[in-house]
């Protein structure tokens, strides 16, 4: 069996389109199509990854490198046997900011936290969902999706950009939400929604350490963004830093009773 022919048995057991595929690891429908029929034998390796991380199964298997002890039950229910139990691939880092630059590179196999079914996960950058509980340097798992709920948490695609945010959708409307008051909605219209793509809805998260806002038991999180003095008049949206300075004060107060 070749690679492509690997590629088919892999898709149709799990009853996606070429264009899904296409679509999840950017290239065109009849890309797709010329890999699996062998049009295209030399398959780069980073697409090989790709296809591999979205059809839920190794580089290895699809390269006839290894084989799969997959019963019939598992074909049709479109499982596909990963590297190690229980890992999902990391495809590099996320923007919880302003929205960096995602390479779409697997960086190497992580645990997935168990009945997650993500499909992969990716590492995220910045402070923009820190009132989600989900902070720099987190690991993000995520479910290859088109779309999701209002409200849901999901890894969005804007052009060669991708960042983690909430989604908001109207017919004619698509508003993606930080969880940090700092941060403007970000509203696209009209034709800037061709250049949005929903990679995947956020299913779970893991943190390396435990975050101080864990520590505090997370009440100080409830100043961020609150209205605070401005120096030359005015107001401002209170800072991390003046959240916690205004907690510990509010603390201070509890234990002296002044």
């Amino acid at each position: 069996m070749k690679i492509g022919d690997r590629i088919r048995e892999r898709r149709q057991a799990q009853g996606r389109t070429l264009e899904e595929i296409a679509d999840a690891i950017g290239i065109s429908r009849q890309t797709m199509s010329r890999y699996e029929t062998g049009v295209i034998g030399n398959i780069p390796s980073d697409k090989i990854e790709d296809i591999a991380a979205v059809l839920r199964t190794t580089p290895a298997y699809l390269m006839g490198w290894e084989n799969t002890d997959l019963d019939d039950s598992d074909v049709a229910a479109g499982f596909v046997q990963m590297p190690k139990a229980g890992t999902v691939p990391l495809l590099g880092r996320i923007a919880c900011g302003e929205g960096l630059y995602a390479e779409q590179n697997i960086e190497e196999y992580v645990p997935a936290p168990a009945h997650s079914k993500a499909d992969f996960a990716l590492r995220c950058q910045g402070d923009s969902m820190i009132n989600a509980r989900i902070f720099d340097g987190d690991t993000v798992y995520i479910k290859s999706q088109p779309d999701v709920d209002n409200g849901e948490i999901a890894a969005v695609l804007i052009g060669d950009e991708a960042t983690l945010k909430k989604v908001y959708r109207t017919p004619d409307k698509l508003v993606l939400r930080a969880e940090n008051p700092l941060y403007s909605d970000r509203v696209f219209t009209g034709e800037a929604l061709d250049e949005v793509r929903i990679l995947g809805k956020a299913v779970a998260f893991t943190s390396a350490v435990q975050h101080e806002v864990d520590r505090l038991d997370g009440e100080w999180r409830k100043y961020v963004g609150q209205p605070i003095a401005a120096r030359g008049g005015g107001v401002k949206p209170m800072t991390e830093a003046q959240a916690k300075a205004a907690w510990k004060f509010e603390q201070s107060r509890v234990k002296t009773g002044r």
